[in-house]
Parts: C-alpha cells; sequence; structure tokens
C-alpha cells in the first residue's frame, strides 16, 4: 500500500492547541456549572471557548479579535466593563494591574497568571489574601516554582 505519510499518520494537534489544552485541564480543578470565568487578554479565544461548555458564564477580556457565533455564554467587554466581584476564576498570560482584577473577582475567587512567577508581595498590596506557585499541575513553593518551564501564580481574594 503506497501513501503520503501524512495522509496515513493521524493529525497532530499543534503547539498551540496542546498549550491551550493542558491549561484547560489546569483550570478544571476550579470549574464548577456555576463558575463565572474571565481570560484576560487572549490571543485566540480557544480557552475562553472551551471554558464555554463547563462554566456558567465567561468573559473575555481585551480579546483583539470576536467570534462571529460564540457561545451563547461568551461575553467580550474591556476590564471597566465586568460587574464588580462578580469573577470565581480569572487567568491571564501576562500580568495585569492586579488592583482591578481584585476589585472583579468575589470573595474566595481566584486569578491564575500563567508562565510568570510574581512576587507574592505585590498580589497582598492589591488586597489578595494569599498567594500560591504551581508548577505545572503541582503546587509547589516559591523558591521550586523559580526553577520550573511552566510557572502559574494563583493569587486568592
Amino acid at each position: 500500500m503506497q501513501g503520503n505519510l501524512s495522509t496515513l499518520a493521524p493529525r497532530l494537534p499543534d503547539r498551540r492547541q496542546a498549550e491551550t489544552a493542558r491549561k484547560f485541564r489546569f483550570l478544571l480543578r476550579v470549574f464548577t456549572p456555576r463558575t463565572v470565568f474571565m481570560e484576560i487578554g487572549p490571543s485566540d479565544c480557544e480557552l475562553s471557548i472551551r471554558a464555554a461548555s463547563y462554566v456558567e458564564r465567561v468573559w473575555c477580556i481585551d480579546a483583539p479579535r470576536r467570534l462571529s457565533q460564540p457561545p451563547c455564554n461568551l461575553r467580550w467587554d474591556a476590564m471597566g466593563g465586568v460587574p464588580l466581584q462578580s469573577i470565581d476564576v480569572a487567568f491571564s498570560e501576562r500580568f495585569a494591574d492586579p488592583e482591578d482584577v481584585c476589585r472583579l473577582l468575589a470573595p474566595g475567587g481566584v486569578w491564575f497568571v500563567y508562565g510568570e512567577l510574581l512576587p507574592a508581595q505585590v498580589f497582598r498590596e492589591a488586597g489578595f489574601a494569599r498567594v500560591q506557585y504551581f508548577a505545572g499541575a503541582l503546587r509547589v513553593p516559591g523558591a521550586l516554582a523559580r526553577i520550573s518551564r511552566t510557572t502559574t501564580t494563583a493569587a486568592y481574594k
């Protein structure tokens, strides 16, 4: 049987899809059907779209583009358009203004900053109660998070 190898082999997900799947699996630990999720500054909204099938509402903040037919529970807006104390779980790949995010989080809410090891003091000064660090999916002390390739900082209100 002769054939092109690309037609015989299954298609492998590209790097971006694999990274989105990794982030989503990480967030599943905090998602419930009643969760209100906010993604800040997404590059492609894929994480927000995936989350929309698991949570009550999704806010996609400062997205560069919008989908023509988004899920019915997905909203686009700027940071100032989100109701105060309405977000249970926030996620960003870049550090945003911690005071703004803290005001949007509901009591007990959490903000995950993916890919950055940030000092706990910055979050505490903004009003967060505690900060934890993750290396991949495991919670680790800050000293070990420094040597991880995939560090996530979690700030809890």
